[in-house]
């Protein structure tokens, strides 16, 4: 997505506005480090977690637990890293917002609460290094 600059315009009674543009689809390519995601792949996952959740057992081991934590470091490290050109990789500026941004679209969710989150990250981010 790009965004095309705020442009100024004059209202018929001669005050002076400023209009905000919005973003419209870009035809450029991302840069391959950049993370994107499309609707079907996320609706494809949200539909094999569902399956998942009917037939998995409650109980996890430790290997899934650590598998499972390097995969929310990893995520993590892709939300919060840059681009080599510089360019941030998501619109999260640090792990407190990415908390916030869950909070806002999950909460009341199961262990979505910014205690348990933050918890979860400290604990994910101890002993992983990203390559």
């Amino acid at each position: 997505m790009d965004r095309l600059p705020d442009r100024e315009y004059t209202e018929p009674d001669g005050t002076l506005k400023k209009r905000k543009s919005p973003y419209y689809p870009s035809n450029e390519f991302p840069d391959p480090a950049e993370f994107v995601f499309q609707r079907t792949d996320i609706e494809a996952f949200e539909e094999q977690v569902a399956q998942g959740q009917q037939t998995a057992s409650t109980d996890i081991g430790p290997r899934e637990q650590q598998t499972l934590l390097n995969i929310i470091a990893g995520m993590l490290d892709l939300m919060l890293g840059k681009t080599p050109g510089g360019r941030p990789q998501s619109v999260f500026e640090n792990q407190s917002a990415v908390i916030d941004g869950l909070l806002a679209h999950h909460d009341g969710k199961q262990g979505i609460t910014k205690r348990t989150l933050e918890k979860k990250f400290a604990r994910a981010k101890r002993g992983f290094t990203a390559d």
